[in-house]
């Protein structure tokens, strides 16, 4: 990981006008992801997914082992998008399944037909559609009371 992460840092320092382009295109496509996960729009993430990985492969070429490469081929018609996570060594490849809960059949398709991948897991995931909320207790401590009337109110 040590030595991807020091060529993402050069690359990304470089200066170079397709590093600098990449750069502006993570942040857009970054923001095109949230607008897309906003409107329930699972095909577009699916897109933004897809987008970044070719991004983070500009950044860091040598981040595309090929048991990754063939396991992502072979999933692709099942997922809307596909990217991997995390900074070498180990991570993830997260994959917006088209049909829900796909997961453990997908990886049993991958373990029978791309070598490499056997030890592959499922963690399923989903999007909170609340976000964080954070709860304040009445005391003592600034800003008086926050439970008015038998209410607590909830701030996020």
């Amino acid at each position: 990981a040590r030595n991807l992460l020091q060529e993402v840092i050069r690359r990304r320092f470089s200066r170079e006008p397709e590093m600098e382009a990449n750069a502006r295109a993570l942040v857009d496509n970054a923001s095109a992801c949230a607008r897309a996960i906003v409107n329930g729009d699972m095909g577009a993430v699916g897109s933004c997914l897809d987008a970044y990985w070719v991004q983070k492969k500009r950044m860091a070429p040598s981040c595309d082992p090929t048991v990754i490469h063939q396991a992502m081929e072979a999933l692709q018609p099942h997922v809307y998008g596909q990217t991997l996570l995390g900074a070498g060594g180990g991570g993830f490849l997260l994959a917006l399944t088209k049909e829900p809960l796909a997961g453990r059949q997908l990886v049993a398709m991958l373990q029978q037909t791309v070598p490499g991948t056997e030890a592959f897991e499922i963690f399923p995931m989903s999007v909170d559609e609340q976000g964080l909320q954070v709860y304040r207790v009445a005391g003592d401590g600034p800003g008086g009371p926050v439970v008015n009337g038998g209410q607590t109110y909830i701030m996020a």
